[in-house]
């Protein structure tokens, strides 16, 4: 098997699970949803399940939609379409790429706290959804040694990342601890705390599929 992926494709190679009868191709559904699975795999988009029709006829231009599930219990879909000789694209749709989500989160929060903030999120891309939470860590420039978390949360266009950050120490949805100014040892304070309304990022185009 063999594939290369620009975007949301994948091009992979059918030759091992075809057979013919006649004039017509098909492909056998097990081994089909296991290489459309690995190939995901490889560029950090796992499934937890995926379900192709029973019977896969094998044509040049058409295609099959399977129904999927991801790692984190999102469903959406995988469309295969087939190509020349035993080659077939893989598309999933309206997916978010994690990792480049913290990544682009990054300016706002530092706008948000006036220190640098550096957002790690895990390299894994996933089903996008309205309400779509996750949670990833951070360091804040001026409180050195002290983890921190953000928590992402999508909004209803399923465009546009909201996102909190907080002191590791303190539960997600907390209401910031009051600190006096310049009583607080370096760290204990919530840096997002000056602000009531949590960091609103742009319209994730970037990060999430359309």
């Amino acid at each position: 098997m063999h594939f290369k992926y620009a975007s949301r494709v994948v091009v992979l190679s059918l030759m091992s699970v075809l057979s013919a009868a006649g004039c017509t191709s098909t492909a056998d559904k097990g081994a089909v949803e296991t290489l459309v699975k690995d190939a995901l795999k490889g560029r950090k988009f796992e499934l937890k399940s995926l379900t192709c029709p029973d019977t896969i006829v094998v044509k040049q231009g058409e295609s099959i939609t399977c129904k999927a599930v991801d790692d984190d219990g999102t469903p959406g879909e995988a469309k295969v379409t087939w190509g020349a000789g035993t080659d077939a694209e893989i598309e999933t749709a309206n997916e978010i790429d994690l990792k480049a989500a913290g990544d682009a989160g990054e300016a706002g929060l530092t706008a948000q706290v006036g220190s640098k903030v550096d957002v790690t999120c895990p390299a894994k891309i996933q089903f996008n959804k309205a309400g779509k939470a996750f949670t990833c860590d951070a360091t804040v420039e001026s409180f050195p040694g002290v983890a921190h978390k953000v928590d992402f949360t999508m909004g209803p266009d399923q465009k546009t990342l909201n996102s909190k950050l907080r002191p590791a120490s303190q539960e997600p949805g907390a209401a910031p601890a009051a600190v006096p100014s310049g009583s607080a040892p370096a760290g204990s304070a919530d840096p997002a705390a000056a602000k009531d309304e949590p960091a609103k990022g742009e319209p994730a185009k970037e990060v999430a599929g359309e």
